[in-house]
């Protein structure tokens, strides 16, 4: 565990349409220690007394003449613009950033390795290497690279990620951002998103104070949009934890594994399409996980890696109103299923029927949790109490069954937008219908206790924590 936030230079860059003196008071406001001006992005002569925070000058190309009309405490020379730059024109107080970024990709890590190098012979105060990383796998060859410098770079070694957004709107360089207070002598953010300098940036406002944080997060398919970053970052602001919930959209389970060696990601959520194939992946099940073939919640006790399910115990806290039901259809066949089975008979739901258009998958929950099975198109034949939709589309909704005096229609999937094909259909006909948003409070509920359970007492106390603010010069 790291100690307590240590000081790093917060650097937020000079927009090309602000003034100096007027961004530099924002930004001292929302948090920054040094205000950094780009030669590419303001070209125009300042000067030092017009900026209420150190100025880090940053060339890229301008000439000696306009860094020094800033006066600045610092200047970040690029490894290829700012190569031939004469530092002994400047002030024998001015630190110095030798810094290269590649704004393509992330090189192998000899490659890294020798970068680094070679900075470090031109002399400099600090190291800055800034890469683009395409996958997590990216991630973790940069977080490799750090721990593998030289101990005598400690303290003054930047290693930072750079990603564009995903369809999905999430960065993959997001558990480097989300480190980078603890881990760099430099963290470079901005005050607000549209002003950010590089891919992957994040707000100021972002960072906890306190310790080192656990990092958790939901693992999902490619089109990953969950509210749960946001139902669990609030619970561990309202505890004070030192943690952070982050989103692993991916196509490649493998990818986001390779965060799990470097990281100190404690937990994760899984969801749709990764349930069974992260069980079939994690060290140990509970007996429900196991049972299902299935797991939802990840946590990280010591080195290995805990399956378990809290989804059905979020459909019996969610919808308590099923219990007296007497039948369950339940539609899908995928990693939630077998914990729909559970939630029903734990709820007293004793006559279950699974349709599914998988005939293999369908068989196999019959065959497994002692249930009935149907193909999807036979639905209207198989009149429910509670039907419930537990595929992530609304392809292929069927003719449904007419409802009873008593019939429910739940849609595992959630959202305020959400009015899917198949409730619309249901309500049509009769039905009551809800979405998964009872489901996703209560199961997070229960989460969030297993999550905090993986804290350090250090995290866990970070409220009694305070961030020195002041600046490292």
């Amino acid at each position: 565990m790291s100690a307590p936030l240590p000081s790093p230079l917060f650097v937020v860059t000079l927009p090309a349409s602000r003034s100096l003196r007027e961004y530099s008071i924002v930004a001292k406001n929302a948090g920054a220690t040094h205000l950094e001006v780009v030669g590419t992005r303001s070209p125009q002569i300042f000067s030092e007394s017009d900026s209420a925070l150190p100025v880090i000058a940053s060339p890229r190309g301008a000439s000696v003449d306009w860094v020094r009309a800033l006066e600045p405490r610092i200047v970040d020379l690029d490894f290829e613009l700012d190569d031939r730059f004469p530092t002994e024109k400047l002030s024998p107080e001015t630190k110095i950033i030798r810094s290269a970024h590649d704004h393509d990709h992330t090189p192998d890590l000899g490659t890294l390795q020798h970068l680094l190098a070679r900075l470090d012979e031109a002399g400099g105060d600090f190291l800055k290497i800034a890469t683009t990383v395409h996958r997590y796998r990216d991630v973790a060859r940069l977080e490799e690279f750090r721990q593998r410098a030289p101990s005598a770079l400690t303290g003054r070694l930047a290693v930072v990620a750079m990603s564009p957004a995903t369809s999905a709107g999430v960065q993959p360089s997001d558990p480097n951002r989300a480190l980078l207070p603890w881990r760099s002598p430099l963290v470079y953010a901005c005050v607000d998103s549209a002003d950010a300098s590089a891919p992957g940036q994040w707000p100021l406002d972002r960072y906890p104070r306190g310790p080192e944080p656990a990092l958790f997060g939901i693992l999902g398919g490619p089109d990953l949009a969950s509210e749960s970053p946001r139902i669990h970052n609030a619970r561990f602001r309202e505890h004070g934890d030192a943690a952070c919930y982050l989103s692993f959209p991916t196509d490649d389970l493998d990818d986001v594994w390779s965060l799990l060696r470097d990281f100190p990601i404690q937990g994760l959520s899984v969801t749709t399409p990764w349930k069974r194939a992260v069980a079939a992946r994690v060290d140990r099940l509970d007996d429900a996980a196991e049972a299902g073939g299935a797991c939802n919640t990840i946590v990280r006790r010591g080195h290995t890696l805990f399956g378990t399910t809290t989804d059905a115990e979020g459909i019996v806290a969610g919808y308590p109103h099923l219990r007296g039901s007497r039948t369950a259809t339940i539609v899908g066949s995928g990693g939630v299923v077998p914990a729909v089975i559970d939630a029903c008979r734990r709820l007293e739901i004793d006559r279950i029927t699974v349709a599914a258009r998988n005939e293999g998958a369908r068989e196999l929950l019959a065959a497994r949790h002692s249930i009935a099975a149907a193909p999807l198109a036979d639905l209207p034949q198989h009149p429910a109490e509670v039907i419930f939709w537990a595929i992530p589309t609304d392809e292929a909704v069927p003719e449904l069954p007419p409802a009873g005096e008593r019939a429910h229609a739940i849609d595992l999937r959630y959202g305020e937008k959400l009015r899917s094909l198949f409730l619309r259909r249901a309500a049509e006909v009769g039905y009551e219908t809800m979405d998964g948003r009872p489901m996703l409070d209560a199961q997070a509920r229960c989460q969030a206790e297993l999550f905090r359970e993986a804290l350090s007492d250090e995290q866990r106390a970070s409220a009694k924590h305070g961030r020195d603010d002041s600046a490292r010069d």
